[in-house]
């Protein structure tokens, strides 16, 4: 591997890693007050409340396994 080619596969290492924790710490800044992200499918849900669309799909398997 020559010099060149190293160097970009440290760089898109960095960037990769980079916009993991970016995008971790964005998701979690922009939640308001009141509110959490689901920790199955990631959508904004009321605090204490469960989330509709988790419920939804486990209602499809459910109704989907009878048949």
């Amino acid at each position: 591997m020559d010099p060149t080619e190293k160097e970009k596969k440290t760089r898109e290492i960095v960037r990769d890693e980079l916009n993991k924790v970016l995008d971790e710490k964005l998701s979690k800044w922009a939640v308001p007050d009141g509110y959490v992200k689901c920790p199955k499918c990631g959508e904004l849900i009321k605090q204490n409340f469960e989330c509709p669309y988790c419920t939804e799909d486990k209602e499809k398997e459910d109704v989907d396994d009878l048949f």
